[in-house]
């Protein structure tokens, strides 16, 4: 056998096993990943928007919950979207009150940022800016200095795009449930 045919061979040999392996492996903590997703988001949503009981409804390839107290009053309104950030893709559930005039705050659920730079979009110091700001007609704003308006979001030092593709986000899932109301009051 030829040096050349065994390396060959070798390799799909090793392809084959490890291809198998990372399916079965996937395939075994499948269920685990989902369970463990759908209890992250449940616990950012009722750390962000504490409610008695939710609906969760698929808008837009979008889930939107709907938080309700014990009489059945909606309390508010949390959204999860995705956007791309510096290094993939970010993922963020939003939650508004009732009458989507206040952000009541923003989760980072998912993301690929800079470890010590972008990865800061998760920190509570950042995240907390969003945290009670009126939702008006204009849009947030990615500054890099003290935020003198409720338009503007201070951002990261170093992480600028990280900061802007959270904000886009945000205001993009504004929208989303600006549309969402409209379509379902």
């Amino acid at each position: 056998m030829s040096p050349r045919f065994r390396m060959i061979l070798t390799l799909l040999i090793v392809g084959i096993f490890s291809g198998g392996s990372l399916s079965f492996v996937y395939q075994a903590t499948k269920d685990k990943i989902q369970e463990n997703l759908k209890k992250e988001i449940e616990s950012s949503l009722f750390r962000l928007l504490p409610c008695d009981s939710y609906t969760r409804v698929n808008w837009k390839g979008k889930p939107v919950f709907i938080c309700k107290n014990k009489e059945g009053k909606i309390l508010g309104y949390a959204i999860i979207g995705e956007g791309e950030g510096f290094q993939g893709k970010i993922t963020l559930m939003l939650a508004v009150d009732e009458e989507l005039k206040t952000i009541k705050g923003i989760d980072v659920l998912q993301s690929q940022e800079t470890p010590g730079l972008g990865a800061k979009i998760d920190e509570k110091e950042f995240k907390s800016q969003f945290r009670g700001r009126k939702i008006g007609e204009r849009k947030l704003e990615v500054v890099k200095r003290k935020s003198t308006s409720e338009e503007e979001i201070e951002a990261i030092t170093g992480a600028t795009i990280s900061s802007r593709a959270v904000v886009n986000l945000v205001n993009e899932l504004i929208q989303d449930l600006r549309e969402f109301l409209r379509e379902n009051k």
